[in-house]
């Protein structure tokens, strides 16, 4: 009788995957989160070491001071002259480039001007603040289409001055006129082709829940991968990859959107909005 020889059975030992700094999610990860706030000073030194002057406008404020109505008994008078519907508008304008814009840059037959869209008759102006002691402006009022009144303001650097990095002023002009109108700042510089562009308000600003809440979506990244490697392909791991996928994509997006509003859009000197 023949003796079987058992053979001899090698035990199986599972093989790891070849590491991959492509599909770690780990170092991935920390790649992003370093790289953008890399990115974002490489934009800064971009924008730092480009000289130019950016003359920019903005309307603080426009307010109903006294209205109007049928049948009132109320009166407003402004220097003896009944007035109706009197408003304030504030408007500061400054240089928000990084290069001097000298007085001899603004044109002499077009000035820098306050002017409404709609016809305004203007009652006074006021310079409210300037950002140094030193810069000082004369005004002078352009009649208007309607004997005695004003529907423009021209206004002169006063001395041998200009308008320095984040240098400018803010005026509060009083007017009446109809309500559909708004205010703009025009002046032909030289050097400047656009003139005096107007500075949108910035609508949001990061905070430092945007911040969390972009770390942890990028690092919950992880988990759908591990879930894949551990149970193969499954309805929940899609499920899951669809949904932090999704979030990570709209918050990305939120960040690249307010961090270019925050690039483009621009605020004035503290001084000026007090």
């Amino acid at each position: 009788m023949e003796k079987v020889i058992p053979s001899s059975s090698k035990k199986f030992i599972p093989t790891q995957p070849k590491f991959n700094i492509i599909t770690n999610p780990t170092i991935m990860g920390w790649i992003a989160i370093i790289g953008l706030p890399l990115g974002a000073w490489g934009i800064y030194l971009a924008y730092a070491f480009n000289k130019e002057a950016k003359p920019v406008y903005r309307v603080i404020s426009d307010v109903v001071v006294t209205e109007s109505r049928l049948n009132s008994k109320i009166k407003v008078y402004y220097d003896s002259i009944e007035v109706q519907n009197v408003r304030s508008v504030t408007i500061t304008f400054w240089n928000a480039g990084n290069e001097f814009l000298g007085k001899m840059a603004f044109s002499q037959d077009k000035p820098i001007s306050l002017k409404r869209t709609t016809p305004a008759q203007i009652l006074e102006a006021q310079l409210v603040a300037t950002t140094r002691p030193n810069l000082k402006f004369s005004q002078v009022y352009q009649r208007g289409k309607v004997p005695g009144t004003f529907d423009c303001i021209n206004l002169q650097i006063q001395g041998d001055e200009g308008l320095e990095a984040n240098d400018g002023a803010t005026f509060s002009i009083l007017y009446t006129g109809k309500t559909n109108g708004s205010w703009f700042v025009d002046a032909r510089i030289k050097g400047v082709p656009k003139g005096v562009q107007q500075a949108v308000e910035q609508n949001r600003k990061y905070d430092f829940g945007d911040i969390m809440v972009f770390v942890t979506l990028l690092l919950s990244l992880s988990i759908p991968y591990g879930e894949v490697r551990r149970r193969g392909i499954t309805p929940f791991s899609i499920f899951l990859s669809l949904i932090l996928g999704s979030l990570f994509i709209y918050f990305l997006w939120d960040i690249i959107y307010i961090g270019y509003q925050t690039a483009t859009l621009l605020s004035p000197p503290e001084v000026l909005v007090k």
